[in-house]
């Protein structure tokens, strides 16, 4: 039996959507950290002695990487309460009577606000930590897999967004895995980051990313985040300008 992870502990911090965030920035941003820090480990793996600037390399990449993946965690965790709440506020489009909704929803559809500009509010009252949110987003999956919902509505793509949180909240996967899984997942009409108004994602640039992202070389990643497009930060390229320096790449 595979042993859980450790789980999401504390509280939401809802803070993050209340200022704007260039999803592009930070996916090259955390992509190309990721596949240093990788890179760099490997190299360890397979000389068993550094020099003293390469272990102080892999040191803070190690803690970049750490650093970046909890900011990212903790930002896509009340993004995506909002985001599910937001869809299911598309009640309208659900194919069922009000019986059948409540014996599969119970007080699901009843507890939400009915103004989305009072979602942030409501969830810092009734969902104010991890442990709250497991239980909304395991609702929110039986209303989108169970009810009949219109095309282009709730349904399995938002069923598969909950359930992924889920599995993170449960510790089934860990914080790399589902960071990973957020930027590439998808509803009806393409990537998740489009329902709340402070987190910008150009969606053609997002899939450059994750295309760029999926061939793996570390070399291929920093051309096309730094050279052809100016997605990544100036401190991310400092760490590649070191692990060149380091002969690492």
């Amino acid at each position: 039996m595979q042993k859980k992870l450790p789980k999401p502990k504390g509280k939401i911090e809802y803070d993050r959507l209340k200022k704007k965030t260039d999803v592009i920035n930070i996916a090259a941003n955390w992509y190309l950290v990721l596949a240093m820090k990788n890179l760099a480990e490997d190299k360890e793996k397979q000389s068993g002695t550094f020099l003293r600037s390469q272990e102080g390399l892999l040191k803070d990449l190690k803690k970049e990487h750490e650093g970046l993946t909890a900011d990212l965690e903790n930002l896509f965790f009340a993004y995506l309460l909002f985001a599910v709440a937001t869809e299911l506020m598309n009640k309208d489009e659900i194919k069922a009577s009000e019986k059948k909704i409540a014996s599969v929803a119970g007080d699901l559809f009843k507890a939400l606000p009915e103004e989305e500009d009072d979602l942030l509010k409501f969830f810092e009252k009734n969902v104010p930590t991890y442990a709250e949110a497991l239980s909304f987003f395991m609702s929110a999956k039986k209303a989108f897999s169970k009810l009949k919902w219109d095309d282009g509505f709730g349904g399995k793509p938002w069923a598969k967004i909950a359930d992924k949180t889920i599995m993170r909240l449960h510790g089934e996967i860990d914080p790399t895995v589902f960071i990973d899984v957020v930027f590439d997942i998808e509803h009806h009409s393409g990537h998740v980051f489009d329902k709340h108004e402070n987190i910008r994602c150009d969606g053609r640039k997002l899939r450059a990313i994750l295309d760029a992202k999926r061939d793996g070389a570390l070399a291929l990643l920093y051309k096309k985040f730094t050279e052809e497009h100016k997605y990544a930060s100036s401190y991310v390229k400092a760490y590649y300008s070191r692990g060149a320096g380091a002969k690492w790449w």
